[in-house]
């Protein structure tokens, strides 16, 4: 019965991480690859990211063809957020599409061990 139920954890555990995965790498390698029209809405031409007492929270990039690209972690200045993009370190992937003023949001950040992260979110104007 040990040997069943150690079985049964390690398959349950094995096909969630394993469908991480895959969705994972849907998000980050299925973009819509097409002219959006993003700085009709806002401008482009920089990153944005949320601010809190910690410092520079999850900074992103939006390019006009439908991809987000975001970085992992606090940072406290502006020079290593672009450091970090610049090396491409640490870089989550993503997508986005719009619907009138909302931008809608999916992208994945991988960790360790193959393990990943996945959000959704909307952004409104």
């Amino acid at each position: 019965m040990k040997h069943f139920i150690a079985v049964l954890l390690t398959t349950i555990c094995l096909v969630s991480c394993g469908r991480n995965f895959w969705e994972a790498r849907y998000i980050s390698k299925k973009f819509i690859e097409g002219y959006t029209g993003i700085e009709k809405l806002i401008r482009i031409d920089g990153y944005y990211y949320n601010k809190d007492s910690s410092g520079l929270r999850r900074p992103f990039l939006l390019s006009d063809n439908g991809k987000i690209k975001i970085a992992s972690g606090v940072f406290n200045n502006h020079s290593r957020i672009q450091e970090v993009f610049a090396k491409n370190r640490s870089i989550g992937n993503g997508s986005y599409s719009l619907l009138g003023d909302t931008i809608k949001v999916r992208w994945a950040l991988r960790y360790d061990l193959g393990s990943y992260e996945i959000f959704s979110t909307q952004l409104a104007g």
